[in-house]
């Protein structure tokens, strides 16, 4: 399925799974026997794969797929070891987090908490894409200030494209 949307950024060639059957023929189940594979062998190879949605296996077996100077892009943050903490280990996490709030506040610092900061790593890596014209922007909708209900309605509903981002000045 291809997106309307989809070649207004530059793309020649867009492979999509949005139905139902996503989660049982691309990510759960081993991928050499999905249609995924097929979809990828039938076209030339690609400049950009982008990966938007955690997979549960390795995807390194995509850069076949790449030309010479191909990139995969991996716009999903890595899960945390702390995704998996039950009811006592939170319990010690929110304890230690509180504390160490306390200990900024008492010294009028900022927490670092140490960890990488992902999101801005992969939206500086798209907005170099976006800044050597790989890919192009959409702006899908604009909304004055006034327009909070409204541009918050657009957002939940299934028109919108890609991430919206309002902004007060």
């Amino acid at each position: 399925m291809v997106s309307p949307f989809s070649h207004p950024p530059g793309a020649a060639d867009i492979i999509t799974f949005a139905n139902e059957h996503f989660r049982s023929n691309f990510i759960d189940v081993n991928v050499d026997k999905s249609n995924f594979i097929n979809e990828l062998t039938s076209r030339e190879k690609f400049h950009y794969i982008f990966l938007t949605t955690r997979l549960g296996y390795d995807y390194k077996f995509l850069e076949k797929f790449l030309t010479k100077d191909g990139v995969i892009v991996d716009a999903v943050e890595p899960e945390l070891r702390t995704d998996d903490y039950g009811v006592i280990g939170r319990f010690f996490l929110g304890s230690y987090v509180r504390c160490r709030k306390a200990v900024a506040l008492l010294f009028r610092t900022n927490v670092d908490w140490g960890g990488p900061h992902l999101c801005h790593l992969v939206l500086e890596r798209l907005a170099g894409f976006v800044n050597d014209e790989t890919l192009k922007t959409v702006v899908d909708r604009v909304y004055t200030p006034n327009e909070v209900e409204r541009a918050l309605e657009h957002i939940c509903s299934e028109k919108s494209i890609g991430s919206t981002i309002i902004t007060f000045r």
